[in-house]
C-alpha cells in the first residue's frame, strides 16, 4: 500500500521480521484464499498499522523474489494507492515502527524489496508528472 495523507506524507513501516528485517517497507502482505486483492490490502494495513483506508485503487504490479525459511518464492506484488481515514498509525503485527515521510525523504534503495523500489520510483515519476501539468 502506498498510503498518502492529505499533506502529501506517505506511510512507511520499519519491518520487524525477515525478509527485509529493519528496512523500510509499505504496509502489505499476502492475500488469503477467497479474498480480493483490495480487501487484502485493507486487512493487512489494519493488521500492521491499525488504520482504515479510503479511495483504494490499483496502481501497478511487479514480480518479486521473497526469501523465506530457506526457500525463495516468486510472487506477484500488487500495489495500491489509498488515503488513510486516520493519521494515527501504530506499529502492530510484524512492524517495528511506523513513520509518515515526505516523498523526498525516502530513497528507493532503502526499501525492503525490489518490487517496492520499482513501485516507489514509478509512483514518484507519475506524481511529479501530474504536478507539472
Amino acid at each position: 500500500m502506498i498510503v498518502v495523507r492529505d499533506d502529501g506524507r506517505v506511510l512507511f513501516v520499519r519491518r520487524a521480521k525477515s525478509p527485509g528485517k529493519g528496512k523500510l517497507g509499505m504496509p502489505g502482505g499476502f492475500v488469503n484464499f477467497g479474498e480480493s486483492a483490495e480487501n487484502a490490502t485493507r486487512r493487512e494495513t489494519r493488521e500492521e498499522v491499525g488504520i482504515e483506508l479510503d479511495d483504494v485503487r490499483f496502481f501497478c504490479s511487479y514480480i518479486n523474489r521473497y526469501p523465506y525459511k530457506g526457500l525463495t518464492y516468486l510472487t506477484l506484488d500488487l500495489f495500491f494507492v489509498a488515503r488513510p481515514r486516520s493519521n494515527k498509525a501504530r506499529a502492530l503485527e510484524d512492524v517495528r515502527s511506523v513513520c509518515w515521510l515526505k516523498p523526498a525523504e525516502v530513497r528507493a534503495s532503502g526499501l525492503a524489496f525490489t518490487s517496492m523500489r520499482k513501485a516507489w520510483r514509478r509512483w514518484l515519476r507519475e506524481r511529479c508528472a501530474v504536478r507539472s501539468d
